[in-house]
């Protein structure tokens, strides 16, 4: 009898195994089927590439599922401006993709609101918006605002806490495009100081915008890409088809695919200017 005790007792074990492995493996296609459709509307809130005078084209590779770099497109109608607003929310994965998510609802209110709102309007509006509604769970995060406008080739922008938009000029030469105040949600609107600076662009000068997540890659030695890397790239004599995938493809190399972070690189290039008011 206690051998067939035993051996009922251990073919009871292996069901109730067999059960809790089934019962996971289940559970984990269900939250790998979540994952998916999160990725699905997280992607669509993402830009199309854009071309007209102004060309617009971005490499994005997040370090999970989903994560919480992001870059926002309005073109004005009326002026044929393009606006582009690039972000890195604090933290990585699920809580920064949600984080990602109300700040574009809030970035689609102000343009909706103002076709025309400036670098420095936008960034002052994201900034009390992020102080007010996520400061207490300390998210905040850096950004950049870029308005381009093709009809006099005239660049402003705002650079929150953000590292440095490169401008690789038609000739070859690049140029820092600083950071101009803190990070957003830091510091209520009273004591945020949302200065914009402005630069004139020519045809065939490109803005080149990216994420602390290329910067920082490390390789297998722990050493990483850094910023003077990424401006020596920007400086390349012969200019790539496209500019995110050649700098994205560079720090990917470098990592050799093990990232630590979001990978976010955006760039506009002034293609011509319009005449008139009209292309």
């Amino acid at each position: 009898l206690v051998p067939g005790a035993m051996l009922a007792g251990w073919r009871i074990r292996v069901r109730e195994e067999r059960r809790s492995q089934e019962t996971l493996r289940g559970r984990m296609t269900l939250v790998d089927d979540e994952l998916s459709r999160a990725r699905t509307i997280h992607d669509a809130m993402f830009p199309a590439a854009f071309e007209r005078e102004i060309a617009f084209e971005y490499t994005y590779e997040p370090n999970h599922e989903i994560g919480g770099d992001y870059v926002h497109l309005h073109q004005c109608r009326a002026s044929g401006a393009v606006t582009i607003t690039l972000l890195d929310v604090a933290g990585h994965g699920l809580a920064a993709a949600l984080t990602v998510n109300r700040l574009y609802g809030e970035l689609e209110r102000i343009f909706a609101e103002d076709a025309a709102a400036t670098p420095q309007q936008v960034m002052g509006l994201l900034n009390r918006y992020i102080h007010l509604t996520m400061s207490r769970h300390s998210m905040f995060a850096t950004g950049t605002c870029m308005r381009l406008d093709p009809t006099d080739g005239e660049l402003r922008w705002v650079s929150a806490g953000h590292p440095p938009s490169l401008l690789r000029r038609a000739d070859g030469s690049v140029q820092d495009l600083d950071t101009t105040t803190i990070l957003l949600g830091a510091l209520g609107s009273d004591e945020f100081e949302s200065v914009e600076e402005r630069l004139s662009l020519t045809p065939g000068d490109v803005v080149i915008a990216y994420t602390d997540g290329a910067f920082e890659a490390r390789n297998a030695a722990r050493e990483q890409f850094g910023i003077p890397r990424i401006r020596d790239l920007v400086g390349f004599d012969t200019p790539p088809r496209a500019w995110s995938r050649f700098i994205a493809g560079a720090v990917q190399d470098h990592h050799g695919g093990v990232a630590d972070d979001d990978v976010l690189i955006a760039t506009m290039t002034l293609r011509s200017l319009r005449i008139g008011g009209r292309p």
